[in-house]
């Protein structure tokens, strides 16, 4: 069910970008667009950020991926897609490691 939901997003997304006059810009009408776009880049984002947190040990990346975190799942939140923003937040409570032993 996911895969096929999946699916009919990136569609309209595609939909509606055939439309769009200028390539290098995308002019988003509707919040629909933003759900959808949030819905394939959620994976990718989450996968990004828990892969440079575990292995950088540079600071300033481990507070950038932080702020994605943050960022990612407020606006998980914000569309109402709960199963992606408690993904972000477990992943987050893992790299943390606020695990109890």
């Amino acid at each position: 069910m996911f895969i096929l939901e999946s699916e009919k997003m990136v569609q309209k997304s595609l939909e509606k970008l055939k439309g769009q006059r200028d390539s290098r810009f995308i002019r988003v009408q509707s919040k629909e667009s933003i759900k959808a776009l949030v819905g394939v880049i959620w994976s990718p984002l989450l996968a990004v950020f828990g892969v440079l947190s575990e292995q950088s040990d540079d600071a300033k990346i481990f507070q950038m991926c932080l702020e994605g975190y943050q960022l990612a799942s407020n606006l998980c939140g914000r569309f109402q897609m709960e199963i992606e923003k408690d993904t972000f937040i477990n992943s987050l409570y893992n790299i943390t490691g606020f695990k109890r032993k």
